[in-house]
C-alpha cells in the first residue's frame, strides 16, 4: 500500500513530462525521442532529485556487472545526449548540475502530478434541463478545438529530428565489418592496423573517445556480435 502511493509514474519539470512506466519524455505535448541509457540516466536524477548521483551510481544503473565498456566516455556520451534533449547547457545548466569527475544533480524544480479525483460511490440522479444557448454554443467550440487537435496530433508526434552524419572511426590501415550495439551506443569492429597481417576486435563509444581493443594474439579475429543488452 505504502510503495503504491510513493510511487511517481509521471515527472513534470519546465515544458517537460517524463512517463517512466511507458519510458517517455514529451516536451509541451510532443514526444521527444531519447535512447535507453539517456532515458535510465534521467529516471535516475529525478529519483534521487537534490542530491549528488554518482557516476559510479549510473555504471551500476545502465550496465551489468562484467561489462567491457569505456564507462567514462559512455556516460558522457548519453549525457550529451540528454541535455541535448533537454536544451539544456553544462555551462549554464537549467536542470543537470555537473560535479567534475564526481557525478550530477538535478536542480529543475519538478512539479507534483495531479492527484486523481475520486468518483462518487453512488451516482446521483440525473436531472435533465435545458442548456442555455451560451452552452451549446461553448460545448460546439470545444468540439471543433478537439477535432483540430486530433488532426494534428499525428503530424507532430511523426516530427523527427534532423539527423547529423558523424564519422565513426578515422583510423590508418584497415577498419572493416562494423557492429553497431542494440542500444545504438557504440560500435565493434575489426582493425588491422598499419602494415600488420593480423586484425583485431575492438569497440567504440559513438561520438568523442579512443577506440578499446578487446582481442590479442597472432591470428586475426574478425566479425563481432553484440548480446541483446549490448555488454
Amino acid at each position: 500500500m505504502g510503495d503504491a502511493q510513493t510511487r511517481r509514474p509521471k515527472y513534470r519539470f519546465g515544458s517537460f513530462e517524463l512517463e517512466t512506466q511507458r519510458g517517455e519524455l514529451r516536451k509541451g505535448g510532443t514526444r521527444i525521442k531519447l535512447q535507453e541509457q539517456p532515458l535510465q540516466i534521467l529516471v535516475l536524477l529525478l529519483e534521487h532529485a537534490g542530491e549528488v548521483v554518482t557516476r559510479e551510481q549510473i555504471q551500476d544503473k545502465l550496465w551489468p556487472p562484467g561489462t567491457y565498456v569505456d564507462y567514462d566516455n559512455a556516460i558522457n556520451s548519453a549525457m550529451r545526449k540528454l541535455r541535448e534533449a533537454l536544451c539544456d547547457s553544462s555551462g549554464d545548466p537549467r536542470f543537470i548540475e555537473t560535479f567534475a569527475r564526481r557525478g550530477y544533480r538535478f536542480i529543475g524544480a519538478i512539479e507534483a502530478p495531479p492527484r486523481p479525483e475520486r468518483e462518487p460511490a453512488t451516482p446521483a440522479p440525473r436531472k435533465w434541463r435545458r442548456a442555455p444557448i451560451a452552452g451549446v454554443c461553448g460545448a460546439i467550440v470545444v468540439l471543433v478545438a478537439a477535432g483540430a487537435w486530433l488532426l494534428l496530433k499525428p503530424r507532430l508526434e511523426t516530427e523527427a529530428v534532423p539527423l547529423r552524419p558523424v564519422p565513426l572511426t578515422a583510423a590508418s590501415g584497415w577498419e572493416f565489418q562494423p557492429s553497431l550495439s542494440p542500444d545504438g551506443n557504440q560500435v565493434a569492429y575489426a582493425w588491422r592496423e598499419g602494415e600488420d597481417f593480423s586484425s583485431h576486435i575492438y569497440v567504440k563509444v559513438i561520438g568523442e573517445g579512443k577506440p578499446l581493443r578487446l582481442t590479442t594474439g597472432p591470428q586475426s579475429d574478425e566479425c563481432p556480435a553484440w548480446s541483446p543488452d549490448s555488454s
